[in-house]
């Protein structure tokens, strides 16, 4: 039996799921933008793009994975937002 207390030691699976996470990246992102003192507006603004993002994903099909994203992607997201 393991007796062990405090933090839960993450498999090194979940800790490299974690780190190509495009939630998990967006939310280090946006707490370093927020430590950094930007407007309360302005961080709105990244959560809705996020949003707009992440429903183009899901739509597509697409799962949020850094390594799933390239150039071709970007350019069909940057079309449809400016078409």
């Amino acid at each position: 039996m393991d007796k062990r207390k405090g933090r839960t030691i993450k498999s090194e699976r979940t800790s490299t799921r974690l780190q190509y996470s495009l939630d998990y990246l967006f939310d280090y992102y946006y707490q370093a933008k927020k430590s950094e003192g930007r407007a309360e507006n302005t961080l709105k603004t990244y959560v809705q793009n996020y949003n707009y993002f992440c429903e183009f994903l899901d739509e597509r099909k697409i799962i949020r994975d850094s390594r799933n994203i390239n150039v071709e992607v970007g350019r069909d997201y940057i079309n449809l937002v400016t078409g």
